[in-house]
């Protein structure tokens, strides 16, 4: 990604949604949270997931919140704090499971479960992975579109 092009995406947020955007606001605080996580700005991320977070949670966006929640896990993971990290899949699975976005939870839940195995915490990572397997039959997905576990666990 070039400057011109970081720098054209940082002033989304102030020069077209202003300060009670809503959910629109949320969506590109969310996106801006991502570049900068991905470029290694940690700390950059980190402010505009928490906006996106707050944003989505007052417009009732549930399956935004999820996914934010799942990007500060994901911020949490490169910034190896493991604790935030396994609390931020947790909060995660607990939003889309409450607003029935069941394959975002199945994600949640894979994602939750890889990290309680490497935790060696294997009574977890087998909550989390029976939740997915109740969930894939109540879905009647094929076997191709199950979500499948690691092969080293």
């Amino acid at each position: 990604m070039t400057l011109s092009l970081k720098n054209c995406f940082g002033i989304i947020p102030a020069s077209i949604y202003g300060d009670d955007a809503g959910v629109g606001h949320a969506y590109a605080r969310h996106g801006l949270g991502e570049v900068a996580r991905r470029s290694g700005a940690y700390g950059v991320a980190d402010q505009h997931l928490a906006v996106a977070l707050d944003r989505a949670h007052e417009c009732a966006d549930a399956v935004l919140e999820g996914r934010v929640w799942l990007s500060i896990a994901a911020l949490r993971c490169a910034q190896d704090r493991r604790d935030h990290h396994q609390a931020a899949l947790r909060q995660a699975v607990a939003v889309f499971a409450g607003c029935g976005a069941a394959r975002l939870e199945m994600r949640a839940l894979a994602e939750l479960a890889t990290l309680m195995s490497d935790l060696d915490d294997t009574s977890s990572a087998k909550l989390a992975w029976a939740r997915i397997e109740r969930l894939q039959a109540a879905a009647g997905l094929p076997a191709q579109d199950r979500v499948q576990r690691r092969r080293d666990r």
